[in-house]
């Protein structure tokens, strides 16, 4: 498993990965092996990634990003939140790709989706009658 870092009980930095990174270190691009592992990838099981994105660096590496379900989906957890700027329609685009990724990966019979799109203060009153309905 990689943490991070951290020492061992023998008291050696783990994975040889001490943070911060001191002065004078060699520093370079991660393959995707290093970005799954720095992201914790490398620990999920098989059967528990959702994918989730692509990471593309600058190198022209690219890695497939994972969300683990039992952080998504599990007994524990069950939202995602999605921020980024307003009027693109990424944020829309990439809530439909996650959620079609969940559903190509878990039985759908077992997940139950529920979508709240929200504009500024209004999550703060949905349990307040609305003031006024526009129809379209």
């Amino acid at each position: 498993m990689n943490d991070g870092g951290g020492k061992n009980p023998e008291g050696n930095y783990k994975d040889g990965i001490y943070m911060p990174i001191e002065n004078e270190k060699e520093v370079r691009f991660a393959e995707e092996t290093g970005i799954h592992a720095a992201l914790g990838i490398d620990t999920m099981k098989e059967d528990d990634r959702i994918p989730a994105g692509l990471i593309k660096m600058s190198n022209e590496v690219e890695a497939v990003v994972y969300l683990d379900k039992s952080y998504v989906i599990g007994p524990e957890s069950a939202h995602v939140n999605i921020s980024g700027i307003s009027g693109l329609a990424t944020k829309t685009s990439y809530a439909m790709f996650l959620l079609q990724s969940i559903l190509q990966k878990i039985d759908p019979s077992q997940v139950a989706i529920v979508i709240l799109n929200v504009k500024h203060g209004d999550l703060l009153k949905i349990d307040e009658p609305p003031t006024k309905l526009v129809l379209c």
